[in-house]
């Protein structure tokens, strides 16, 4: 967002609501991630969720148990 709007986990349960409208489910989460790497941004975004324990852990819950 370029610092123009925060990173947080703000509204989720109001995002969760709206994407309800067009598919079920029966939770969801959110994994933020930030970076500088402009040259392979989604392998420093995996790296950071990875190296951070809780997301690893809901990481690997989700991949585990696919609902």
């Amino acid at each position: 967002a370029a610092g123009i709007i925060p990173i947080s986990n703000e509204d989720l349960e109001q995002r969760l609501k709206i994407i309800s409208l067009s598919t079920p489910h029966q939770k969801g989460s959110e994994n933020l991630a930030t970076h500088n790497n402009n040259y392979s941004p989604v392998k420093a975004t995996i790296k950071q969720w990875t190296d951070d324990p809780e997301n690893r852990k809901i990481l690997k819950v989700n991949m585990m148990k696919p609902e």
